[in-house]
């Protein structure tokens, strides 16, 4: 059984499980963060992240997201998945209309594939997501040949809702895009 518990203070939220914690970043995250996202593997099926990944990148996309948890109703919120005291990740819920819908976004360091990490970060926020937005609907757009994304979110109880053909674009090159959903 998964077991957290959430922790406010101030406007932020830290949740805790025995295998990681999911926290706002810090400026202190950028080294970490382009460690472990400068990877052509974690990179290749993301709409936003380049590969290279330099650590000015980090500094700046860190700088922007911190602004995002001062804001009473943010459009977007991005975590950090953290995993013995490192930043391995990060959760995203995106486009957030309140009280109806959002996007849901995620990526993990390669070392942590097929550990089962990300399943439970998904479940936790989108447990989050759904309460605390009142949202109807948590939507995913999973690149198609990225199908262990798509597994994951499919045990989280997404379903697919069809393929949107030549959707995202990255590196100059077009890819189908499953889209998939879960609503309360």
């Amino acid at each position: 059984m998964l077991i957290y518990k959430i922790i406010k203070k101030e406007v932020k939220v830290f949740i805790k499980t025995n295998q990681f914690i999911i926290r706002p970043f810090k400026l202190s995250d950028a080294a970490d963060l382009a460690r472990n996202i400068n990877n052509a593997k974690v990179a290749r099926y993301t709409t936003s992240i380049p590969y290279p990944y330099k650590l000015q990148y980090a500094h700046d996309w860190l700088a922007k997201q911190i602004k995002t948890y001062e804001e009473k109703r943010p459009e977007n919120i991005v975590w950090a998945i953290e995993i013995d005291r490192e930043v391995v990740g990060a959760i995203g819920i995106h486009k957030i209309i309140y009280g109806h819908k959002a996007e849901l976004g995620a990526w993990i360091a390669q070392k942590h594939w097929n550990k089962g990490i990300m399943t439970q970060v998904i479940k936790i926020m989108t447990d989050y997501a759904f309460k605390s937005f009142k949202l109807k609907r948590i939507y995913a757009r999973i690149f198609t040949p990225n199908l262990g994304s798509k597994a994951v979110a499919e045990k989280n109880g997404f379903k697919l809702e069809g393929i949107m053909k030549k959707d995202a674009k990255k590196d100059g090159k077009y890819y189908d895009v499953y889209l998939l959903s879960k609503t309360k």
